[in-house]
């Protein structure tokens, strides 16, 4: 099953990442809308192919306790819209030595249910980074392990549009860049490893 665990922010930045997206979405050509129940918009610790057997309220539970002890404020701080090709606009999370060690926690949990995809290579390798290929081969996923890279996905196009990346940064300016966190979720993945559906979530 192609799942993810992800952190969820609260409103207003939650209301506001949506409202952006919404209202540039048809001319940024954007490929999938975010909105309040479907593709939410959300900050993945990780997402795989996970088997069947895996308990992953338990393992979400984990997390959420691990959380609350590593941000106590249960808040993390964004920065700045970038492109990464093949055509995503990440609102970018600060990656911090307790991101990281949340995140490393979360690998734990999972990696020994973790079933490996080789179609996972069947695209466009050439602009990857070495790190996040190894991460691929090794977790199936991108961002996993020290290629760790905390994010908003805002959406995704077919190319690179300096125009845009403009435009996004200076809508994102008016965003408070540090906002709390609601709830831990745990997704079923869509298209574009987009938070297609809720499995379970925790308040904190």
């Amino acid at each position: 099953m192609k799942i993810g665990f992800a952190l969820i922010s609260s409103n207003p930045v939650f209301d506001q990442v949506i409202s952006i997206e919404n209202k540039i979405h048809v001319r940024a050509g954007f490929l999938d809308y975010l909105g309040t129940h479907h593709n939410l918009p959300h900050t993945t610790i990780f997402q795989g192919n996970l088997s069947d057997e895996t308990n992953y309220c338990a393992i979400a539970e984990k997390i959420a306790k691990k959380f609350t002890e590593l941000f106590p404020s249960k808040t993390i701080d964004f920065g700045d819209v970038i492109y990464v090709p093949e055509g995503w606009y990440f609102w970018m999370c600060k990656k911090t030595k307790e991101f990281q060690e949340l995140h490393d926690l979360t690998l734990k949990l999972v990696e020994l249910n973790i079933v490996l995809e080789p179609s996972r290579f069947n695209r466009n390798i050439e602009n990857i980074p070495s790190i996040q290929l190894e991460a691929i081969r090794r977790y199936g996923y991108r961002y996993a392990g020290e290629a760790f890279f905390p994010h908003i996905t805002v959406g995704r196009t077919t190319n690179e549009d300096t125009v845009l990346l403009s435009e996004l940064n200076s809508e994102f300016a008016s965003i408070e860049k540090r906002a709390e966190i609601s709830r831990i979720t745990v997704y079923r993945m869509g298209n574009n490893g987009t938070h297609s559906e809720t499995l379970y979530e925790i308040r904190l």
